[in-house]
């Protein structure tokens, strides 16, 4: 599955002369993603369903942060920041630069920051430096466990770094950081049953773990990656809106409170050295434009006795197209791997 993987990504153009550093904006939070190399997990053929680019860092990026939280920070009350990968890996965007980020950010009213990062690049050191910049202010790790079951993991997302990885939040919570999760919903080489109740069951493992909350990703099928050729070639079913509801409503409105979705847009944004778009999840004619509605409501609330009410909406709606969310007609994973083994199989 790595060969396939690199296979697939070597044809994927670099970002480098692009916009060193952009900035997404979503209610009273802002994104800040600033361009650097790829992700090392992804320059080494892991992840099925990943693409976060491969681009080149500039100290412009600094600069633009700085007028950035400068002139704009005062309407914002969260940042999120991360990069082509992980803002914690020095070869992606050194430490250093990322300190000097962090003062820029301390020195504003905005007071909630979120790190984006694999789990492999937090020390206890950086942490503790983080914390030290950041005083008196709500620090959080967000990072990708995508789902808990070491299978799945291995022979599915090929992420077998991720197995276990999680055992490491109750030090991180020690040191005065949350954790938010990044759960996938739609992992391929499975049924939609079996995908469903991995997201479901990944998600109560990493709560009882003691993530401080999970944000569900629905799979955005991106270009230059292995899903968009299973995809292609008629060997992965979209993700349905509909599914999310399917998970979610499995939780508790206590639960549900910890919980909420990322990527559920019908279409994702393009990057201008891309040629196409990835795809969100599949919104039908019938229902999309309620279905759309109700999940920005869900994120819009953090009131677990309306997100559960929301997510009976959802499982409630009446359509057609509920008629085909679990028909898939590629359900053996051997199917899918004799499929790439033809492909890429040594000559």
């Amino acid at each position: 599955m790595t060969r396939a993987t690199l296979a697939v990504r070597s044809q994927r153009p670099s970002v480098s002369k692009f916009s060193a550093c952009m900035v997404y904006e979503f209610g009273k939070m802002a994104q800040i993603w600033i361009n650097t190399i790829s992700c090392r997990f992804s320059a080494e053929g892991w992840c099925t369903i990943c693409d976060y680019w491969d681009g080149a860092f500039s100290d412009d990026s600094i600069d633009a942060v700085e007028s950035f939280v400068k002139n704009n920070g005062h309407r914002f009350d969260a940042i999120l920041l991360n990069t082509c990968g992980s803002c914690l890996c020095d070869e992606e965007l050194s430490f250093t630069t990322l300190e000097h980020i962090l003062y820029i950010i301390a020195k504003s009213s905005i007071n909630r920051i979120i790190l984006e990062t694999h789990l492999a690049y937090v020390t206890e050191e950086k942490i503790k430096r983080i914390t030290y910049i950041l005083a008196g202010r709500e620090i959080i790790i967000e990072y990708g466990q995508e789902s808990t079951s070491d299978k799945v993991l291995k022979f599915c997302l090929n992420k077998p770094s991720m197995i276990n990885e999680y055992k490491i939040i109750p030090k991180l919570r020690e040191l005065g950081v949350k954790v938010l999760a990044n759960i996938v919903l739609g992992v391929p080489f499975l049924s939609v049953e079996r995908r469903i109740s991995d997201s479901v069951e990944s998600i109560r493992t990493i709560l009882r773990n003691g993530a401080d909350g999970v944000i569900l990703f629905p799979v955005n099928i991106k270009p230059y990656t292995l899903i968009r050729l299973l995809y292609d070639a008629g060997l992965y079913k979209r993700v349905s809106a509909l599914e999310i509801a399917e998970v979610l409503g499995h939780f508790t409105s206590d639960v549900l409170e910890r919980v909420s979705i990322a990527w559920f847009e019908p279409e994702r944004e393009i990057i201008v050295p891309y040629s196409e778009i990835g795809l969100g999840p599949q919104y039908c004619d019938g229902c999309s434009k309620t279905v759309l509605q109700l999940l920005y409501d869900y994120n819009e609330t953090t009131e677990g006795y309306i997100k559960k009410n929301i997510i009976g909406k959802m499982l409630g709606v009446s359509c057609a197209c509920k008629d085909n969310l679990y028909k898939y007609d590629i359900l053996d994973i051997h199917v899918c791997y004799a499929y790439l083994k033809n492909l890429f199989s040594k000559e």
